[in-house]
């Protein structure tokens, strides 16, 4: 099930596959753009997605093992995603869960998010 996510430190948007709209709001504002990313797609992850698509080229770069993850916040979630996506294991790389980068305009959950 393909999933879009996008997010900013007040909420995340997750339009999944088949056109079914989500919309969460944080329960505690992270701190960053970057963090709010990984827990949409922590979330996105948890509702079952095979492929996750979002707009953050550094993001996508680190779920795929391409880019280190260096701050310590962001390491953790990091940790949670593979976590997920590894059936509990904490895993390099996720074989069952695809991470795409897409532009903005290709990204649904740009607008959702903003409305």
């Amino acid at each position: 099930m393909k999933a879009y996510v996008a997010a900013n430190p007040a909420r995340m948007c997750i339009i999944m596959d088949g056109g079914a709209r989500k919309l969460f709001r944080n329960a505690t504002t992270p701190h960053t753009v970057a963090e709010a990313e990984y827990l949409a797609v922590l979330q996105a992850v948890r509702l079952g997605a095979t492929e996750v698509c979002l707009s953050s080229t550094s993001v996508v770069k680190q779920l795929k093992g391409e880019r280190k993850v260096s701050k310590p916040g962001l390491l953790c979630l990091w940790g949670e995603v593979m976590k997920a996506a590894g059936d509990g294991n904490i895993i390099v790389k996720s074989e069952k869960v695809q991470f795409t980068w897409v532009s903005k305009s290709e990204n649904p959950t740009g607008k959702a998010l903003n409305a």
